[in-house]
This record gives structure tokens, sequence and C-alpha cells, in this order.
């Protein structure tokens, strides 16, 4: 029998819960824990194929549990859907790992801190009056205990947003979002629990015109810390949900100023928002952002710095908490498909300065690497054990940008059309900003796979270089090792040194003889390009030299053509400091 922590100690203002009236306030306001209560019909078609154990939890009742049971987990509850034949197939096991995860984490999780925006003004009255008559209510924290004023009030946009979101966090929302966002908020819990990025649009096919945009923005920070930061949410199996590592491949040696050596280290983080709306300005937005590795105090994203900006302005200017400080909450975006975009755009943008960081120190570290002259047995070992764990950990890296690469690709030929289907241009503008952003980071993976393929093939060059070496000593010892009379001399050490030096010879002139032609045939092959470089090709008098084909972008901007080697950025080379600056610690 599983055991459950009490329900979190605060409740969430019944404002919150009861957004702008769709049909009518005695059905449309209702929570889904409510509608499954008050109809118990609902389960009886489900009970009577389900086994025994999953009656006895279907049953919303709780006069059916016997006393010395626990009623089931909310968050259980919320998952399984009402309606028979919801939740097949995938979304039948996205079910099973949102409830184990809150079932295992009931006991040890603490509330979760969360902003709640409930932003009574109306988009209409805004344009008739000329200006926003309400100010926004102020943002509500988990710690304190307010009393909404009743249903009946009417809310264009609420914002919600629960940083490390957890057991908690989840089970206040199923206990308070209506009905009609469950399924939308059951697949934000599933993709919440995952590490993939994915965009996808979800619209009513079927009843009122209702839609849904979810969007998840994985990545990976890295830091240098004292000692490494983990995810105190953690999975049934014990793991953390986010993972975290150190690097000691990028260790640095401690400095003379006697400070502490910092490690290196690596955390997974991820962006998840879900956008569920009826019309284009009446709209609602959940959204969660790992920042378990960063100060709470000093994070752009945790609940301490919202409200300490908040009493800074005296009470007058709120951020948008999901535009990372970049915009007020006063003045907002109505239109529910730009300022998804708004959003898209914000995390990417996130994503991609933590992504450049990670690029230049692994390049950086490369560079020193190839500077490196080992001159003893231990030195090889040593950077043989060094570039093995470099190409580890840069496959590592590589695998969730590339998944995040091909996300854009999969939205433009699916759901970007419902984006930009009108003349909006800001739409528009943030669409040619959310394409650049990804071409960056197709770039900065081609940069990441670069390295990776360099260090492999230097690897096994080098290996190719002491198997030589061994060779002749293998094949010499071997052969002293026959028996008495095969040899036409006499085994001596002097005979064995010989013999050595001359395998060595006879290894030279061969590999001198072979390799000396295949580079002939491959510098033919490639035709000016060599050790990586480009090779200047001798022009005619009054010709002007040859330029690469040029490809037409989808855009209608020419880029020039892909090859294997690299070209030097004209912009200014970037630091690791500069960029460790220029993110938020």
């Amino acid at each position: 029998m599983s055991h459950h922590s009490p329900a979190p100690v605060f409740e969430w203002p019944t404002i919150f819960a009861h957004p702008r009236v769709l049909l009518d306030t005695e059905t449309d306001d209702q929570t889904y824990l409510e509608l499954i209560q008050k109809d118990g019909a609902i389960y009886e078609d489900s009970d009577e194929e389900s086994s025994d154990d999953e009656s006895n939890v279907d049953s919303g009742d709780e006069e059916d549990i016997p006393e010395d049971q626990e009623p089931p987990h909310p968050v259980k509850l919320f998952m399984q859907p009402a309606i028979h034949g919801e939740g097949m197939g995938k979304q039948r096991l996205d079910e099973n790992i949102v409830y184990e995860f809150c079932e295992h984490a009931a006991e040890q999780d603490q509330p979760d801190d969360f902003i709640a925006i409930v932003d009574i003004r109306s988009n209409e009255k805004a344009k008739a009056d000329g200006e926003f008559p309400m100010p926004p209510m102020e943002p509500m924290a988990s710690s304190e205990q307010e009393e909404g004023e009743g249903p009946n009030i009417s809310a264009d946009r609420i914002l919600v947003s629960l940083p490390n979101m957890g057991e908690p966090g989840m089970r206040v929302l199923a206990e308070c979002a209506p009905s009609r966002e469950r399924g939308s908020l059951a697949r934000f819990f599933y993709s919440n629990l995952q590490f993939t990025p994915s965009v996808d649009v979800a619209l009513a096919t079927i009843g009122f015109p209702t839609y849904a945009f979810h969007l998840n923005v994985p990545f990976v920070a890295f830091r240098r810390h004292r000692s490494l930061r983990t995810d105190n949410r953690q999975k049934p199996g014990g793991q953390s949900l986010r993972r975290s590592w150190t690097a000691a491949c990028l260790a640095t040696q401690s400095s003379d100023n006697g400070k502490p050596q910092r490690l290196p280290c690596f955390y997974e983080v991820q962006a998840s928002i879900m956008l569920a709306g009826i019309d284009d300005c009446v709209y609602k937005v959940y959204g969660t952002v790992d920042n378990y590795y960063l100060p709470k105090s000093k994070s752009k994203d945790s609940v301490e710095a919202y409200h300490r900006d908040w009493e800074e302005s005296g009470r007058t200017q709120m951020w948008d908490p999901f535009s990372r400080r970049s915009r007020v909450v006063d003045h907002p975006i109505w239109e529910s498909r730009h300022y998804f975009l708004s959003i898209w755009f914000g995390y990417l943008d996130q994503a991609s300065r933590e992504w450049e960081l990670i690029t230049t120190v692994m390049k950086d570290a490369v560079k020193q690497r190839r500077m490196a002259t080992p001159r003893t047995a231990k030195d090889v070992q040593e950077l043989e054990a060094w570039t093995e764990e470099m190409v580890r950990l840069l496959k590592q890296l590589i695998e969730p940008l590339s998944e995040m690469t091909k996300v854009w690709e999969e939205f433009k030929k699916c759901d970007l059309g419902y984006f930009i289907s009108d003349d909006n241009k800001e739409r528009i503008y943030l669409r040619q900003q959310l394409e650049k952003s990804y071409s960056l980071l197709r770039l900065k993976l081609d940069t990441l796979t670069d390295l990776r393929q360099e260090l492999m093939d230097t690897n096994r060059h080098e290996l190719g270089v002491i198997g030589f070496c061994l060779s002749a000593v293998t094949q010499v010892t071997g052969i002293f090792n026959m028996q008495e009379g095969v040899l036409p001399f006499k085994a001596t050490t002097h005979t064995f040194g010989l013999c050595l030096f001359g395998f060595v010879l006879f290894y030279l002139v061969v590999c001198f003889n072979v390799t000396c032609p295949l580079s002939k045939f491959s510098r033919f092959l490639f035709d000016g390009v060599h050790g990586g470089q480009v090779l200047k090709t001798p022009t005619k008098p009054g010709k002007p030299a040859a330029t690469p084909p040029s490809v037409e972008g989808a855009d209608g901007i020419e880029f020039a053509e892909r090859r294997s080697f690299h070209v030097t950025s004209r912009r200014p080379r970037t630091s690791v400091e500069d960029l460790e600056s220029g993110i938020s610690t």
C-alpha cells in the first residue's frame, strides 16, 4: 500500500481556476476531479473491462474506498481519461509514467513555488478606451493565503509559471484546472518529465473550438562550480529527473592565488510551455523551466527574483514571467500565436547562448590538446585517456543538439502555415528569427561533430604509430623464440638488436613507398584542400579567381556551398569568460 504525503498547505485562489465562462458556470467551471466525482457513471463501462485493482482506483467517490486505504493520488485520477478510448496506445503509457513519478516523489518533495498572474483586463475594452482600465493582479506565491472573488469574473489571460515543477505543482494543477484542459495538461505533465524537444499544435475537431500549443526546449548548460549540483526531483528508480555530470577532461589546474578549483559541470535543462485558449485573445499559459543548477536569488526564472523585482519597482511594474525580463506584463501581447512564438524565441535564444558557450569551451580544449607534446609513456597514456573521454563527452552533447535541430524542420512542414497564414508582420519577423537561431544551432552541431571526428582520427593515427613500433618488436621476438636450429645464427642480444633495426628500416621503406603515392592521389582528389586549410589556386593574369557556387535558401538568402574544411570567421573571437559573463549566473 502506497503512502502519500498530506496535500499542500496552500490553495490557489478560486479566481485562478475560473477564467472566462464558455458555456455556463455550472459545467465549464468544474475541475476535472469534481466532474468525475459528480458523475460516477463515467467509469462504469471501464470498470467492467479493467482489472479489480484498476476498478478500485477509477472510482471517484471516496465513500467506496475502505477506511484503512488512502484515497487515490489526485494526479492518478487526473491522468485517467473520462471518455472511453481517449487514452489508448502511447497515451496510456504516458499516464503511468506521470503517476509513478508523482507517487515516488510525494513523500519527499516540498510544495512548489509558483507565479500566477490573472489578467482581468479585456482586450476589447483596451481597444475601445485606448488604454488599459484595470491593472493586473499582483503575482501570487504559494506561501500566500488568498481567496478569489468568485468564479464569475472574466479574465482574458492567465499566466502560471512553476520553476522546477514537481509532484506538488502537478497535484495543485490537477485539483484546480478546468476540466476542458485535462488532455492538454496531461500532455504537459508527461513532456516535462522527458528530455526531448518538440513543438505541437492541437486543434479541437469537435465541440467548442479550443486549441493548445506545446513547446519543449531542452538543452545542456555548462558552469564551473565548486561542487556538482543535482536535481532533487527523482524518478521512481532513484535517478534525478535531470542529469548532471562533471568532465575531468576539462578540469583546469588550481590558480596561484589560492582560490579553490572549480569543477566543469554540465546540467540538463528544459523549458516546457503549454498555451491553451478559446480564441486569439483569451488563453492560459502554463510553463516550467529548470533552474536547479542556479542560485534562486540570481535565476531569472525563480520566484524569489520575480518578487524581488516586483518589490523594487514599488509594486508598479511586473515582468512577463515567460519573457526572461524582456517585456513587462502591463503591455501584453494579446494575440496567442504571436505570444507563443515570442516565448519560443526567448527560450531558444537562451539555449543558443548555452550551446555557444559549450562549443567555445570544447574548441579551446581541443586546441590545447593539439599543442600538447607527450614525452614519456605516461604522457602518451594520459593523452589517450583524455581523447577517449572527450570523444564520449562530445557524443553525449551532440545527441540532444542534433534532436533539437530537427524540430524546426518538422514544424515548418506541418504547423508553420497556421502561424503565418495572414500578413502579421510581427509573426513573420519572429519566424525569421527562429529560422536564424536554428541555423546557428546547426552550425554549432557541425562544429562539435567535426571536433569529435578530428579526435577519433587523431587517436587512430596515434594507435597506428604505436602499432607500427610494436609490430617490429613483436615479430623479432617471435623469431628469436623459435626452436634452436631454425635461426642461421646464435640468439644473442647483439643479433636481436641487429634484427630489430633491420625490421624497422624495412617498415620505413615500405611505408614511405606506399604513403607517398596515396598522398599524391589524395591531393589530386581534393584539389587544393590539404590539412584543413584552403590553398589558393593560381589564376591567369586579368582573370578573376573562381568562386564557389551558391545555393539560394528558402528565404531568398544565398548560402555558400558547404565544404569539408573550416573557414575562419570574420567576427572577433569570443572568449569563454565573455560568454560566461553574458549568460545569467
